[in-house]
């Protein structure tokens, strides 16, 4: 599994708007996770650490997605 941690300090190197998304992505996820009893808090931050890291993967996809697109159509 991804670690937050290390995409948060990934997405810092670009200072784009891609670091206000995935705050606001993750206060979200935090405020979700707050309402389910939680036997400690490790368990919490896995559900984080995991929704985060779909996050990431979802994005991935949806750029590569979109850079195929802008090919393809530069190349008509």
């Amino acid at each position: 599994m991804c670690s937050f941690d290390y995409h948060f300090h990934r997405a810092m190197e670009y200072e784009d708007d891609l670091v206000w998304i995935m705050a606001c992505y993750y206060n979200l996820i935090h405020a979700i996770c707050l309402f389910y009893y939680w036997d400690n808090e490790s368990e919490c931050m896995n559900m984080m650490d995991h929704l985060m890291s779909c996050f990431w993967e979802d994005l991935r996809e949806f750029m590569e997605k979109e850079k195929m697109a802008e090919n393809k159509e530069n190349n008509k």
